[in-house]
């Protein structure tokens, strides 16, 4: 007869507690880990966007229209669902295009017409768009960093691996980009080309 009224006890006690769901459990050690990354993710994806657009422009403009074509793609391929496969496969395109273009400012002698002059304008504007873009990502990426080293790192498992992707890979993004547009802006100036405000101010 105890037992069931300690059983019955029990039973009230339990019903009495309010139900407590998942989003109101403690995070621990660096927050919302899963939100962070997706907030990541589109900014990075936002940045690589405009520098692969950038970098299309500025290779049609030197007549390399097969790998212009391809830069163009891949930032059109390029979604805020971006897996850390997706992003690297997007940055190697980005790296062979910025070989290309750093190899056709190098060897390119001649005149570019008015038309050709105007879409590498178009480029300096969307590759110092993508610097700004990856420079504002700093602080985000470094309390992301920081959550990786917690508890709640563990806790997602592999599932962050787009995240700490960008973390390994945003100070070369910004370098990368940095160096690309200081010789696009110097090959400009040097050949008659318009070169916008925004560009030389993000290399300041």
């Amino acid at each position: 007869m105890r037992k069931n009224i300690a059983a019955l006890t029990f039973v009230v006690l339990l019903t009495g507690i309010p139900a407590i769901s998942v989003a109101q459990l403690p995070s621990f050690g660096g927050g919302d880990l899963s939100g962070q990354q997706s907030s990541l993710v589109k900014s990075y994806v936002a940045g690589g966007k405009d520098v692969l657009s950038s970098q299309s422009k500025l290779l049609e403009a030197l007549g390399l229209k097969d790998q212009a074509a391809t830069a163009q793609a891949t930032a059109n391929a390029l979604g805020d669902g971006a897996t850390a496969q997706n992003l690297q496969d997007a940055n190697k395109v980005q790296s062979d295009s910025s070989t290309a273009l750093s190899d056709a400012l190098k060897s390119q002698n001649g005149t570019l017409d008015a038309q050709s002059k105007q879409t590498y304008t178009q480029g300096l504007v969307l590759l110092a768009t993508g610097l700004i873009k990856y420079t504002g990502m700093k602080q985000d990426v470094a309390g992301f960093s920081k959550g990786l080293a917690g508890p709640a790192a563990l806790m997602a498992g592999g599932k962050l691996k787009a995240g700490a992707y960008i973390v390994k890979t945003l100070p070369s993004s910004i370098s990368n980009t940095s160096s690309t547009l200081s010789s696009a802006v110097s090959f400009a100036k040097s050949h008659g080309i318009e070169v916008p405000p925004d560009a030389t101010a993000a290399l300041n």
